[in-house]
Parts: structure tokens; C-alpha cells; sequence
């Protein structure tokens, strides 16, 4: 008999399931848990605001204690081009969170700089045994230009959601004058249970030449 532990991600819903594999293949109902429905209402909106079908719903992700992190679309009062996406958890084990929105003011950054589009693209993003939280995020807002428009943030630190690494600022570690570069979409994230994270990164700045010194990973 062989245990298979996996998602699936249906036409209307986001559920874990957990398959025993024999010769008759059954699959008992009690091991399917379903984590969000469209329709549903969405936790840290306003009332009447709700999940989008799944189509719009991207980069899910699963821990090793079954609790499940995911962005999707929203739909309802109030939501508009500027807001209708976010990032929802179960990391905190009280079931599902908003862990940021678009629209919203982001970590870390000057007043006037908020999230952009969380289902523009597949985001990389990791959520631990501990319930913590990463991700990339694209931000818009005040003095926010192509050059300094990509992040990463964190719940590792313990204190919650905080800025780990931005396009354009200075890389740990480099001579001065060496920035991040894009935080590439297909780089993948990972976060240890002790809060710790590492990603990869694309430099530019002093003394970087594409394709001889232009990336790394911290």
C-alpha cells in the first residue's frame, strides 16, 4: 500500500487531499479537506467580499503540517482594479488569514507604496511548519519605477510581515554601489521553521557584468 500526500486545485475550490493508493484505489472521504470555495466569503475583507473562481487562483502552497497558503481574485463590494487581489494562510492554525492585499500599504517601504497584483503571474511563496510566510510581491505607489518595483517579505522574524530584500536596494555583502537586481518570478522561495529564508537574485550596479557577476543567492 502506498500513502500519497498532494492538491488539487478544482474548477471551484482549493482542497488537500490525501490518497491511499491499493489495487482498488479508494480513497476515503475523511482524509478531503477543502480550504477556500469561490463564493466564499474572504477572511480580513470587508462583508460581502468573496473568493473569485479558482481560474484566477495562483501559487499555491502546502506545509508539512497540512495547512495551505494561496492568492486568488476577489469579487464584491468595494473591489475594484486597485484592490482585487490578496494572499490568504492557514499558518496560523485559527484557519484562514489575509496576509496581504493589493492595494495595501506595504511593509517596510515609505508611506504611498503599496501592493500590486497578486495573480499577474505565478508569485513564489513558502509557508513553514511554524505558519510564517513568504513571498514575492510586485509593489506600486510613490517613487516606485521598474527599477525598484519587486520585493520579498517575510513573517520568519517573528515579528510579522516585514521586507526582506527590494529591487534596488544594496545586496548584503557586495561592494557598495552592488544592488538587487528582478527577483526572477521562477526563483523559488524557501523558509526553515526558524524563520530563515533564501531566494535567489539578479545584481546590477558597480562591477557587475550580465552574465559573469550578476547574480547570486542569500
Amino acid at each position: 500500500m502506498l500513502m500519497l500526500i498532494t492538491q488539487r486545485f478544482l474548477l471551484s475550490h482549493v482542497a488537500v487531499f490525501c490518497f491511499v493508493l491499493s489495487q482498488t484505489a479508494v480513497v476515503p472521504a475523511a482524509l478531503v479537506r477543502t480550504v477556500m470555495l469561490s463564493g466564499d466569503q474572504a477572511p480580513g475583507t470587508a462583508a460581502g467580499v468573496s473568493f473569485v473562481d479558482a481560474a484566477n487562483l495562483m501559487s499555491p502552497g502546502l506545509n508539512s503540517t497540512g495547512r495551505a497558503v494561496f492568492t486568488s481574485d476577489l469579487t464584491g463590494p468595494g473591489v475594484d482594479g486597485s484592490n482585487r487581489t490578496g494572499l490568504w494562510s492557514e499558518g496560523g492554525g485559527g484557519g484562514l488569514s489575509l496576509i496581504a492585499r493589493e492595494g495595501s500599504q506595504a511593509p517596510d517601504t515609505v508611506g504611498g507604496v503599496f501592493f500590486g497584483d497578486f495573480t499577474f503571474t505565478p508569485l513564489p511563496l513558502s509557508l513553514n511548519s511554524a505558519g510564517q510566510t513568504v513571498f514575492k510581491a510586485r509593489v506600486g505607489g510613490l517613487g516606485v519605477t521598474s527599477s525598484n518595483d519587486d520585493g520579498i517579505w517575510s513573517e520568519g522574524g517573528g515579528g510579522g510581515l516585514a521586507l526582506l530584500a527590494r529591487e534596488g536596494d544594496q545586496a548584503p555583502d557586495t561592494p557598495v554601489g552592488v544592488n538587487f537586481g528582478s527577483l526572477p518570478v521562477s526563483s523559488h522561495l524557501a523558509l526553515n521553521d526558524a524563520g530563515q529564508t533564501v531566494f535567489k537574485a539578479n545584481l546590477t550596479g558597480t562591477g557587475i557584468t550580465p552574465g559573469n557577476n550578476d547574480f547570486g543567492i542569500w
